[in-house]
């Protein structure tokens, strides 16, 4: 009767003992404690997240945290590093064997022998020519009357003629004598028919001057027929 009436007061429940009740609170509280870490970790996160972003924004450098999070965030994760493989053995030192085979398998090059080409020796100097151009530049370098004169006559006292050469042949329309310029003025007739002159300004302005003051009439009328022809 006694249990009776204790089951109907408990509502019918299950009557525990004290050890019962204390083992089941144990376990209760066990159960519980992973998800209060859990949460209260997260908390502090939260919060040491906040306290950086509030400094970041005090101190203007709320964009360089949000660039240090990125460059976290893309990291990549470290790979495994592949096996290192072994080095090879070292090949054996070449034995005297060895040594006398290569030496009896590669044929020795010939020595290439190249004789030495002796320099081709000067050209012999002419000094006939030496001398004929040493006087024909007396007579270029000429300017006046007397100086031209005398480096065509020397000259035709070696040479039977003077070269045809227009520079040479227009300073000698120059010299004194009129045979001279007589002379001059025929071979310059022969080099015209020839071949023009490339430049004739020269030739024509003493051409012009003998034609205009020359004493000789004969050589006034030829060297206007030159200097018509050019």
């Amino acid at each position: 009767m006694r249990d009776e009436r204790n089951d109907r007061r408990n509502g019918g429940r299950e009557k525990l003992s004290w050890r019962e009740i204390d083992s089941r609170r144990d376990k209760s509280r066990r159960d519980q404690e992973p998800a209060h870490k859990s949460s209260a970790a997260a908390l502090a996160g939260q919060k040491s997240y906040r306290a950086a972003l509030e400094r970041a924004f005090e101190q203007g450098k709320l964009g360089e945290l949000a660039r240090t999070l990125v460059r976290g965030a893309d990291e990549p994760r470290p790979s495994t590093p592949s096996p290192i493989l072994p080095a090879p053995p070292p090949a054996p030192p070449p034995g005297p064997a060895n040594i006398t085979a290569n030496m009896e398998s590669k044929p020795e090059a010939p020595q290439e022998t190249t004789a030495a080409i002796p320099p081709a020796p000067p050209a012999p100097k002419d000094p006939e020519r030496e001398n004929r151009q040493k006087m024909l530049a007396k007579i270029r370098q000429a300017e006046s009357r007397d100086l031209i004169s005398r480096a065509v006559d020397a000259f035709l006292t070696r040479y039977a003629k003077l070269p045809d050469d227009y520079e040479v042949l227009t300073k000698a329309l120059s010299h004194r004598d009129d045979e001279r310029v007589r002379s001059s003025l025929d071979q310059l007739v022969t080099m015209i028919e020839r071949e023009k002159p490339r430049r004739a300004r020269t030739l024509a302005a003493q051409l012009r001057y003998l034609e205009d003051t020359h004493a000789d009439p004969e050589i006034r009328r030829y060297s206007a027929e030159v200097r018509s022809r050019l």
